[in-house]
């Protein structure tokens, strides 16, 4: 598409650029490194041109062992000094180090206001907060993690043999930190296969014996159990479960499979493989948890896991009822094209022959996902294979909610730019409005976490350190304790 589309993706939108989770350790903690919606939103700084690189000396003829350029300790308190200034305002130092190309490529103006930009949301400057050094023959990479009051900033830096800067990127850092609550209790549970098990968490509510259990389903985009995102990383699925476990429900999240082991992303990956298969294996856990009454399981699904939630009930009776937040009963790629067509129309910098050429590339996809045989089955259409998009084409969601009998609830936020409610919502209500085991919830000024919107119609929506409405969490648990 010669990077000409700009879609929306990620766990808040429907689609991920990429079927290849992003985690990165430091000294075990998880990086958030979400290359869908948030990164999008990240401005990095990496130049796409490298210097090459040259060892400073040759090795000693007859040496045993060649001895490397980089202490790694040195290089480390290195970083954490540029840490450190820059979060001081001062950039000087670090762009003083950057090789001639990466200089030719990032101004110290560009530094800082880019810098400047990404910090923006994190609020004041704490310290340091941890960091690793990565040795390689070569090459040396440096992690280090900054605190700010909002969120944690990984600053990673790449080092030539001349120990100069070669590369230099920054990106968002979850500090999970831990959230006090006496009415909530959270077990470490894992879900799946033997050999790939799903960390995840059971949540329960303090003092309710054998309470009703909803199964938490992620959007799109390879996401942790929390669905965390943005530059604060707020926690949509966490706030849910807590919220759900002080009303006396319990919850089971857990991590996405591609996000969890990306290595095992292949080209074949269907529906099944990114999400349903783990919801059956959520729902066996349910069933055979003694802590939590089975009899009454329920599922919640955002965005992505709300589109599927009536594939989720059909394929598993025991489900007693579903809420769908945000879902929506049209083909994704439906929503993939009104998405870009939203957003080409309030792109002012561009031509109208821009637009065009972009609307005919995008329609020309569109085509080739709706009428996908032998040929097409391994190309890459809107970042997924043919066998992607086949495995959604062949969930016809409008009639599986048809002839469902079981409770359903349908929430949506007026505010959402990604899921619409005068489209998908609307489409909910045109199909079952008739049923007396249906009910619908429009939530003024609520985007697509359910959050109060800041009135932005992009990625930055989410930046803002924010938290699931209560109304939205009380209508939950309503509709499940009726139920």
């Amino acid at each position: 598409m010669k990077g000409k589309l700009y879609i929306l993706l990620g766990t808040l939108g429907i689609m991920a650029a990429a079927l290849s989770g992003c985690k990165k350790e430091v000294k075990k903690e998880t990086v958030s490194e979400e290359v869908a919606v948030t990164e999008a939103a990240t401005p990095t700084l990496e130049p796409t041109i490298e210097p090459s690189i040259e060892p400073t000396a040759e090795p000693t003829a007859g040496a045993e062992e060649e001895v490397s350029v980089f202490d790694a300790d040195a290089l480390l308190e290195q970083t954490k000094q540029y840490a450190k200034e820059m979060a001081e305002g001062e950039f000087s130092n670090v762009f003083s180090n950057f090789t001639i190309a990466v200089k030719a490529q990032v101004p110290e103006s560009t530094l800082k206001s880019t810098y400047e930009s990404v910090v923006e949301p994190l609020g004041d400057y704490i310290g340091i907060y941890s960091g690793e050094a990565d040795i390689k023959e070569d090459y040396a990479n440096v992690y280090v993690v900054s605190e700010y009051k909002n969120n944690g900033l990984i600053l990673s830096v790449s080092y030539n043999t001349d120990l100069q800067i070669r590369k230099i990127n920054l990106n968002y850092y979850t500090l999970n930190k831990e959230v006090e609550n006496s009415a909530v209790k959270e077990i470490d549970i894992q879900i799946g296969e033997a050999s790939i098990p799903l960390d995840g968490k059971l949540t329960l509510p303090v003092g309710v014996e054998n309470p009703p259990v909803v199964i938490l389903v992620q959007g799109s985009g390879q996401s942790d159990m929390d669905e965390t995102i943005g530059a604060t990383s707020n926690k949509p699925l966490r706030d849910i479960a807590y919220g759900l476990a002080e009303r006396g429900i319990a919850s089971i999240r857990y991590n996405k499979r591609y996000y969890q082991y990306p290595e095992l992303a292949g080209d074949e990956i269907t529906i099944y493989d990114e999400v349903l298969d783990d919801v059956g294996y959520a729902i066996e856990f349910a069933k055979t948890n003694t802590l939590v009454n089975s009899d009454k399981l329920f599922v919640a699904g955002h965005s992505l896991g709300g589109m599927l939630c009536p594939k989720i009930a059909t394929d598993h009776p025991e489900v007693c009822g579903f809420i769908s937040l945000a879902g929506s009963p049209r083909k994704l790629q439906e929503i993939i094209y009104d998405q870009n067509m939203k957003l080409l129309e309030n792109m002012d910098n561009v031509t109208d022959e821009y637009k065009e050429s972009v609307k005919a590339e995008l329609e020309e996809m569109i085509a080739t996902i709706e009428n996908l045989d032998e040929t097409t089955m391994n190309t890459a259409i809107l970042g997924a294979t043919g066998y992607y998009w086949n495995s959604l084409n062949e969930i016809d969601t409008k009639e599986l909610v048809k002839n469902l009998s079981i409770p359903m609830l349908f929430l949506q936020g007026s505010a959402d730019f990604q899921v619409y409610a005068d489209v998908d919502f609307m489409q909910w209500q045109d199909l079952l409005s008739e049923r007396d085991n249906v009910k619908f919830k429009l939530y003024s000024n609520l985007n697509h976490l359910f959050m109060e919107s800041q009135g932005l119609t992009d990625t930055t929506e989410y930046d803002v350190m924010n938290h699931v409405s209560e109304n939205v969490i009380a209508d939950m648990a309503e509709f499940i304790m009726e139920n």
